[in-house]
């Protein structure tokens, strides 16, 4: 009497033979399962995270297995209980740089190859909000991203849902190589405004850190409006100002065309904005300090979740700090700035009598 396996069955980790020979890059052993078991699911899900056997094989970087699974059915459109898909992970893991380049240069390759199937996958958000197409222009693979996507048929000026555009999510670029090929482009629309009225240039700055040589990139552009304000009734200077970004205020008031003392729909100036930032980082930063000194109180015993507690604060503190030195230069850039334009108003007055 032979026994009957029912090799669709979870074991007790939630795991079925083909999630752990995709899971553990046996490729060899994968490919024998498929094409000696017809009678095996693909779609089996891992209890916890919702994981199908493909998920796992991306995950892992095993690429090998997941183009096996593909080969023999696997969806690659399938997602897991975070909202990540095939393409997502793939991608994710393509924009790392990790030491095995190889292995990264596999995962691309992946990704490459279910694009034409999975692409409107680069619009859907995860559990955290992560946007797919954000990471992928966003990476050090920007460039080979954006070409790709391109020969797809994927337009970089349709907005997305909300309401973005490629350029929109070039600000973290150091390299402006993405930039120049999308301002090449012909009909590219640079004041193209989201869902809260932000065009490309506001999206940039509306962060505490960002490249600034991406910034003076995109304003060198004439066709960049400056004046163009958000739902806020900000415009890219004041929006730049209230988030401390210091390299974005540095940049803007390179531009002529800036308008610093503009206030917006409450009445409020980029350097009232600015120091609002500080008073509010300041609180901010007292809170964590605090909250340090109670960590760092003897007690006679330390568990695991404490000493982890406190290396999240001094992570805090650490950025906090940094917060508050970008907010600050803000608040001298346009305090210098406002002087100049006192001091030149003052002499234009003079040369006059």
């Amino acid at each position: 009497m032979h026994r009957i396996i029912n090799l669709n069955a979870l074991d007790a980790d939630g795991f079925t033979p083909l999630m752990l020979a995709a899971k553990h890059d046996s490729s060899q052993v994968l490919a024998k399962q498929l094409v000696e078991r017809p009678g095996l699911d693909l779609e089996v899900r891992e209890p916890k995270t919702g994981s199908t056997a493909l998920l796992l094989a991306i995950g892992a970087f095993n690429t090998i297995a997941a183009d096996v699974l593909v080969q023999h059915g696997a969806n690659p459109r399938t997602r897991d209980k975070l909202n990540r898909t095939p393409l997502s992970i793939a991608l994710f893991n393509a924009s790392l740089k990790i030491a095995n380049e190889e292995r990264n240069e596999q995962t691309f390759a992946f990704f490459r190859s279910i694009l034409p199937q999975a692409k409107e996958d680069l619009n859907l958000r995860d559990d955290r909000g992560l946007l797919p197409l954000e990471k992928a222009l966003s990476s050090f693979r920007s460039l080979a991203f954006a070409r790709l996507m391109l020969t797809e048929g994927l337009d970089p000026d349709t907005p997305d849902d909300d309401g973005c555009v490629w350029l929109s999510y070039l600000g973290e670029l150091s390299d402006s190589r993405t930039i120049d090929f999308l301002l090449a482009r012909p009909g590219v629309n640079l004041n193209v405004r989201d869902r809260d009225g932000r065009t490309p240039i506001i999206r940039w700055v509306n962060r505490p850190f960002v490249d600034g040589s991406a910034v003076k990139r995109l304003l060198e552009d004439s066709r960049v409006d400056v004046s163009i304000r958000d739902n806020e009734e900000r415009t890219p200077l004041m929006v730049a100002a209230a988030n401390g970004c210091a390299e974005g205020v540095r940049a803007l008031l390179d531009d002529p065309r800036i308008d610093a003392q503009a206030t917006d729909s409450q009445g409020s100036s980029a350097l009232e904005l600015a120091t609002w930032r500080k008073i509010a980082v300041e609180s901010r930063l007292w809170d964590v300090k605090e909250q340090i000194a109670n960590e760092l109180k003897p007690t006679s015993r330390r568990n695991i979740g404490q000493l982890l507690g406190a290396i999240r604060s001094r992570n805090k503190e650490k950025r906090g700090s940094s917060l508050l030195t970008a907010a600050e230069l803000t608040i001298e850039m346009l305090k210098a700035h406002a002087q100049h334009q006192r001091d030149r108003e003052y002499y234009a007055r003079n040369d006059r009598v």
